[in-house]
């Protein structure tokens, strides 16, 4: 007797087959443009307080005008006079063998967002003003909490 009604349960459940709403089309993730870094600030900083939010809130935050468009344009130049495509990967390590790579990577601008971004002062991270000492404490910290050796 139990199985009469479970099979007629399943008839039922199968003619509301086509009455289920048509499904729900994927979700597209929301596209994302770079804002401007920050120009003339009092403190010299290159990031807004909302860009650094997004940072710490999203795990990123896309930039516009971090590096001078000159240095730009001639880290491109040299990297087309040795005919390596501009891009990741291909060689191109730190320091390098092109001037403006090493420029790019150790732009102050890029040291101040980095320091904005750990909050600290950039002179922790500027290589060419450390003594030959241990690192100082505040980098420590926040090698670690980046989960950095």
């Amino acid at each position: 007797m139990l199985s009469k009604h479970v099979k007629s349960l399943s008839e039922h459940l199968s003619e509301l087959e086509s009455f289920r709403a048509p499904a729900l089309p994927p979700r597209k993730a929301p596209t994302v443009y770079p804002s401007p870094a920050l120009t003339g600030d009092p403190q010299d900083n290159t990031l807004s307080t909302t860009q650094i939010k997004n940072w710490h809130h999203q795990g990123f935050c896309l930039v516009d005008g971090v590096w001078p468009n000159e240095l730009i344009r001639q880290a491109v130049t040299d990297l087309t006079a040795t005919g390596l495509e501009p891009g990741m990967g291909q060689g191109k390590e730190f320091p390098s063998d092109l001037e403006s790579l090493n420029e790019i990577t150790l732009h102050p601008r890029l040291l101040r967002v980095i320091a904005q971004l750990l909050n600290t002062d950039e002179s922790v991270f500027d290589y060419r003003n450390r003594s030959a000492g241990p690192r100082p404490v505040q980098w420590e910290t926040h090698r670690l909490m980046a989960g950095l050796p």
